[in-house]
């Protein structure tokens, strides 16, 4: 069986405060877009868990959420046989699009059909929660305003078919590091997540907003680059997705995302173009 898991980007993200478990309260609004890491599963004579990877510098073992969602997926089904799975990757890793979040939610949801174990959506979110906070996400997918550590989803009236496009500038984030470093200031929210959550259908690049970007563009100016060429070349609005590195721009229409593309394919990072869905 072969299934595609899609990357997000972060549209909108606000880290709140953090809290006595080491986590960080946030809002953000998070969005599915059209580039996917392929997963194809192999049903197992054996009770093992097998997993190939087209990218070596991935683990293939414990260390890999699809892994991990296997053997919790096992654990608590109780089920004994096991499973056969090659991943194809395409969504850059540590780049803030969610490709390992992603890829184990497409495999808790293809198994739960595949071994017939029938476990409701909310059951899935619930064990996706234990392997990554944005995995519950990936399992809803859509237009989601996400609050708590990323974990309290609420499905938002999906935004009209949105082009953009990406870059990864190559620099891998560490997402801890990143929160690690968020400093709390103690001035009024100028951003009202509820009037937010009522706007963002037609004023989409008006929303675009990212707490992290304040830490990130310090230590990697890179990246701001990146935002201002965006807007140079007639993006609408750019924002650095999650905790980074890849930037997206969104673009008015996908006549003018393919010039946008098109004006950074020539350049030495990877480039996407890419839609909601």
């Amino acid at each position: 069986m072969k299934v595609y898991a899609p990357a997000k980007v972060n549209l909108y993200l606000r880290v709140l405060a953090k809290r006595s478990d080491g986590y960080h309260d946030i809002e953000t609004i998070m969005q599915t877009i059209s580039l996917y890491d392929t997963l194809v599963f192999s049903k197992s004579k054996d009770s093992q868990i097998k997993l190939i990877c087209n990218n070596p510098l991935l683990p293939v073992d414990e260390g890999n959420l699809i892994y991990k969602a296997v053997q919790i997926l096992k654990k608590y089904t109780n089920y004994k046989k096991g499973i056969d799975i090659y991943l194809k990757k395409r969504i850059p890793i540590a780049a803030g699009l969610g490709g390992g979040s992603s890829d184990a939610a497409a495999t808790l949801m293809t198994l739960n059909e595949l071994w017939k174990v029938n476990l409701k959506k909310e059951e899935l979110k619930k064990l996706g929660a234990k392997l990554g906070a944005d995995v519950p996400f990936f399992i809803e997918k859509g237009t989601v305003l996400a609050t708590g550590i990323g974990d309290k989803l609420t499905p938002l009236e999906p935004i009209p078919k949105t082009w953009m496009v990406l870059l990864y500038p190559k620099i891998e984030i560490s997402t801890k590091w990143v929160y690690n470093k968020v400093k709390f200031k103690l001035t009024k929210n100028d951003f009202d997540i509820n009037i937010i959550s009522k706007n963002y259908k037609y004023r989409l690049a008006s929303i675009l907003f990212n707490s992290l970007e304040e830490i990130i563009l310090k230590h990697y100016p890179l990246i701001d680059d990146i935002k201002k060429e965006f807007m140079d070349v007639g993006a609408l609005g750019a924002l650095m997705s999650g905790s980074g590195s890849c930037v997206f721009g969104i673009a008015s229409n996908k006549e003018k995302a393919k010039i946008i593309y098109n004006y950074f394919k020539s350049s030495d990072y990877p480039v996407w173009l890419a839609r909601t869905i």
